[in-house]
């Protein structure tokens, strides 16, 4: 039998609410995250599920579900369907919001989705101006597996 290489992309923006640096408004379909991490974990299971061709976040979770669970259960989706992860690339803006250091968040994750240090980096976007208000974060996801 075959193995086959998936790749699925996730891309999410928020706009900040200018009270809150912590707290951004959707401009698409999810109505508010909390924290950088969160729309990373976001972005990483609308990469997972692409990948898969499971569809998108939007299509298997209600807007009100915490985004670390989200996540979780897209790793087990993709599993379940046969595929591992073999590589997450993440760029992700700007880095302030973030509530931990960059390695902090990525061994968060690490540990959420069953993977080495080697299978995920985090590159972070270049703020142009100063005065934006906008959080984005963009995710490369390569799967493998699928006998």
């Amino acid at each position: 039998m075959r193995e086959s290489s998936r790749i699925g992309i996730g891309y999410r923006r928020f706009r900040f609410e200018p009270a809150d640096m912590r707290s951004a408004q959707a401009q698409n379909e999810r109505s508010e995250v909390k924290t950088g991490e969160q729309c990373i974990a976001l972005t990483i299971a609308d990469a997972l599920l692409g990948a898969a061709a499971l569809g998108g976040v939007d299509a298997h979770f209600s807007s009100d579900e915490d985004p670390l669970t989200i996540l979780r259960q897209s790793e087990k989706k993709v599993y379940f369907s046969g595929y591992e992860i073999v590589n997450i690339d993440i760029s992700f803006g700007p880095h302030s919001a973030l509530d931990k250091p960059a390695q902090e968040v990525l061994s968060d994750f690490r540990r959420l989705l069953f993977i080495k240090s080697e299978q995920i980096n985090i590159k972070f976007l270049p703020v142009f101006d100063q005065g934006s208000s906008l959080l984005e974060c963009q995710a490369v996801c390569l799967l493998g597996g699928k006998k």
